[in-house]
């Protein structure tokens, strides 16, 4: 509902919004699908090579397409499909609906984008991380020097999806496309001057004095041990689990 300002059910001479969430965020999309399929809107999650291996941290979706760029061709027919069946695009880190303008190329051509545009549709486009919108060496400079050195690497500005390169072609084609952009809130490089909006929380899983299940709880060391659970993703790396900011949480106690 505040992802997309929803104040409610549609009025009765309204017709419901029909949204597309696109993303490799986890569950939050499929809480705001649920959210606006409640309030009697129409919304589908498409999700690009979807691991059913981690459905509890997904929870699935409505379309499962894959991203190699052989599928081009099922890519090009989605996007007629859903240009005739919704109204807004809300993308989710991942600005594209065809992998190959994006994915493939080495200067990016989004004009799957730009056919949203020009047949006058809305686009939002949400950082669900820390790359999506904010550089690397923008975050080494102008926030914490190491904090990419709790994460999955630690080569600098130029490795994979953790690079200046990509973060910059991420957003050029939102900031000329999107008519909405949310950032993580922390007004930095491309999310500079963006609204923030927090991630949908379902309040039925989680909320004040939630029974934590046996098999992660640990003892207290003493009455007054404060326990600080935090999620360590599935990455092999040995300091991945500092990437919720533990520490900082643990200093601050």
């Amino acid at each position: 509902e505040a992802a997309m300002g929803v104040t409610g059910t549609p009025a009765k001479n309204e017709r419901p919004l029909r949204v597309l969430f696109v993303h490799n965020a986890l569950y939050s999309a499929c809480l705001l699908k649920e959210g606006f399929r409640a309030l009697g809107h129409r919304a589908d999650n498409l999700y690009f090579d979807f691991h059913r291996h981690s459905k509890d941290l997904t929870w699935g979706c409505d379309f499962d397409l894959p991203g190699r760029w052989w599928a081009t061709p099922l890519h090009l027919g989605f996007l007629a499909y859903a240009l005739a069946r919704y109204d807004v695009f809300h993308f989710l880190g991942k600005p594209y609906l065809v992998p190959a303008c994006y994915a493939f190329l080495r200067v990016p051509a989004p004009w799957d984008l730009a056919l949203l545009k020009r047949a006058g549709k809305t686009v939002v486009y949400q950082s669900d991380g820390c790359y999506n919108m904010i550089r690397p060496s923008a975050w080494k400079t102008r926030i914490d020097p190491a904090i990419c050195h709790v994460c999955q690497t630690t080569q600098g500005d130029t490795y994979g999806f953790c690079s200046n390169k990509n973060t910059v072609d991420l957003n050029t084609a939102m900031r000329k496309h999107a008519d909405i952009r949310w950032g993580i809130g922390l007004d930095v490089d491309f999310e500079e001057g963006l609204d923030f909006e927090y991630y949908p929380v379902d309040t039925e899983r989680w909320r004040p004095g939630i029974e934590i299940p046996a098999a992660p709880r640990v003892p207290r060391r003493t009455e007054k041990t404060v326990l600080v659970y935090h999620g360590v993703g599935s990455h092999a790396v040995g300091q991945r689990g500092d990437i919720k900011g533990t520490s900082h949480v643990v200093h601050a106690i």
